[in-house]
């Protein structure tokens, strides 16, 4: 078991356990940012992060981000599979986003694909 590494913070909200995973020593987000939930959903922005361990003062930095994934939407569902995520947006539209993981220093959406909603 291992004990206390390092501590964070992000921004947004994360929509379930699965909106967390870690691969190869960096930890990923993803989350949705603005009034998803309340109301304003025009305001809302959703993005996946990569944070690493900063040696020695325990805390968690970000090193990556790609972010404007579903512009006014939110994560409807997120999962997290070796240096790969997919990531579906939910309102009216339910895109569904590729990110490559692999330089988590670069992340870049690889493929998306829109489909009709409710």
């Amino acid at each position: 078991a291992r004990g206390y590494i390092a501590s964070g913070s992000i921004t947004g909200s994360l929509i379930n356990q699965f909106a967390l995973s870690e691969y190869k020593g960096v930890l990923f987000t993803a989350t949705t940012d603005g009034a998803a939930w309340w109301g304003n959903r025009d305001l809302t922005a959703s993005k996946v992060t990569a944070f690493r361990t900063d040696k020695g003062a325990r805390r968690l930095r970000r090193i990556g981000q790609v972010g404007n994934l579903g512009v006014g939407e939110r994560i409807f569902s997120v999962r997290f599979r070796g240096d790969t995520a997919y990531v579906v947006t939910f309102r009216e539209i339910d895109p569904l986003y590729i990110i490559d993981l692999s330089n988590p220093r670069r992340l870049k959406v690889t493929g998306e694909l829109k489909i009709p909603g409710f």
